[in-house]
């Protein structure tokens, strides 16, 4: 009887650890992010993740606000917004900054997300959690 109890209890244990794991990921992805490249003394992105899984970005010099939902996937934060829609003149500022397309894509390595390119990520001009 006792092993049976002890045996219930390792499995609700476990359970509750997986459990919890499992929800802590999308808390630590919250915050701000700011880009490792810089344009004229300032990041030249500042990436906002909000915790009703909603984004946006703050890019130096622009106007356009570029708003959206995010999703995580296992290491992946995937950006989702209708000013990735847009096709822009080829002299405009940037308003995706990924390679993926219809959205941006990035890897989650501890406080750093890497932008996905067309093989892989790129190690260039990572974002880096600052809040």
């Amino acid at each position: 009887m006792r092993k049976e109890v002890t045996v219930k209890k390792v499995i609700l244990y476990c359970l509750s650890l997986l459990f919890m794991a499992g929800c802590t990921g999308e808390k630590k992805i919250i915050g701000g992010y700011y880009s490792s490249c810089v344009l004229y003394e300032r990041p030249d992105l500042v990436l906002i993740i909000e915790e009703d899984s909603t984004f946006y970005y703050e890019i130096p010099f622009v106007k356009e606000e570029v708003k959206g939902t995010w999703v995580l996937i296992k290491d992946s934060l995937i950006l989702s917004s209708p000013a990735f829609e847009i096709k822009r003149e080829r002299l405009t500022p940037m308003l995706k900054h990924t390679e993926a397309e219809k959205r941006d894509v990035y890897l989650v390595r501890k406080k750093k997300l890497f932008r996905k390119a067309k093989e892989g990520f790129s190690k260039s001009c990572y974002l880096l959690r600052v809040k």
